[in-house]
This record gives structure tokens, sequence and C-alpha cells, in this order.
């Protein structure tokens, strides 16, 4: 009878400590759940916009965030697939009204345009400026992509949207040749936007210095 009685009371414990394991494991599901970052991973553009006067001064600091569009997941995937190759950089500084354009079109013409931060080696786009440098782990921002590039203001406007975009080409071109003049080149495709946002409305004097850094970091 003592036997049975102890064999009883060893399986209730045994049985107590299967539902105090069962249930801790649960509870550390749900805890992982509510954890983001143990379950996702996300690339993130971090912009620094600094507007300079003529004489060096620094007239405006902006800074925020933006996220992966989803023209650039799929370039992404391309990549990382192996059908694509990727390409020239390019920065875009928007006004939503026309007239309100930080650029021009020509030296000999007043027409407005989008402002384009692009690649020295990329063929010049209407108000395109070939000083964007592209660096990829540097000691600051070890395993992120940096863009770092400047202008300056042919007219008085305004910035209320900023796009990153890539100029990836088909994986039977070479990566040299993909860079290389990719803006007149046969082997030129469609732009990818690959991060994109809507900023608080940015005024710009004409005459002023526009200097544009995009870190883009993958966490």
């Amino acid at each position: 009878m003592r036997r049975l009685v102890k064999f009883l009371m060893l399986g209730g414990a045994l049985a107590a400590v299967a539902v105090s394991v069962a249930t801790s494991y649960v509870g550390a599901l749900a805890r992982q759940g509510d954890d983001d970052s143990a379950s996702s991973i996300e690339v993130r553009g971090q912009w620094r916009i600094e507007i300079r006067d003529p004489d060096g001064s620094l007239a405006n600091v902006v800074e925020f965030e933006n996220h992966l569009e989803s023209s650039g997941a799929r370039l992404l995937a391309s990549l990382l697939r192996g059908d694509a190759v990727g390409g020239n950089w390019n920065i875009q500084l928007w006004s939503e009204g026309t007239e309100a354009q930080l650029c021009q079109v020509s030296t000999a013409t007043d027409t407005p345009t989008v402002c384009n931060l692009h690649t020295p080696s990329f063929t010049p786009m209407p108000g395109g400026s070939a000083t964007l440098d592209v660096q990829y782990g540097t000691l600051a921002f070890d395993g992120a992509l940096v863009l770092d590039g400047v202008f300056v203001a042919d007219r008085t406007g305004v910035v209320t949207r900023v796009v990153t975009q890539n100029y990836s080409c088909d994986a039977a071109v070479t990566l040299a040749d993909c860079r290389d003049d990719i803006g007149r080149s046969s082997h030129w495709g469609d732009a990818a936007n690959f991060t994109e946002t809507t900023i608080d409305p940015l005024d710009v004097q004409a005459g002023q210095e526009v200097a544009v850094t995009v870190v883009i970091s993958f966490s």
C-alpha cells in the first residue's frame, strides 16, 4: 500500500514538472513572438540633408528615416537570385509644385526640373549633379551602404519628397558595363525606387549648397 502511494505521489510530481516545463516553453515562444528583433529583418534608409549658405555657414539640417519600397524589394530578390547586376545609384529630390523645383534643365534655361544626384559614370541628366559617392562597410557604418553627394540649388524652391534609385542590368551584362554610361547605353533598364518618402517642406534658396547623406542599413 505504501509503495502504491509513493508511486502515485511520484507520478503526480512528474506530471506537475511536465506541465511546468510545457508552460515555460509556451511562454518563451510567446515572448519570442513579441520580440520583433528576433523575427524580422529591416532595410532602413537614414537621411541627413544639410543646407549651407554660399559662405559655408550651416543654414538648416534635417534628419529622418524611410523604408524599403516594393520595387527595391524586387531588386534585392533579383540580385540575390543572380538575375540582375547592381548598377549606378541616383538620389532624387522633388517638389510637389513644378515651379518649386530646385534645379533647372540647363544653364541656358530656367525651366524647373527634379534634382538628381548621381555617380560620376552616369550620363548627366537634366538637373543632375555627378557628385554622388557610394561606399560600403565604412568604419562608421559597418555593413551599411552610404550614399553621399552635394549640389548647388539653381533656383529657390522646396523639397517635399526624396528617393534613392538603382539602375540595375540583366545578369548577362558585366558589372563594368552596367556602371559605364548606363543613362545612354543599350542595356539600360528602368530605375528601381529603392527607398522613398515624403518629408516636411524644406525651403532652399538659389545658390545654397545642398549636401545629402543616405545610410542604407540591414538589421
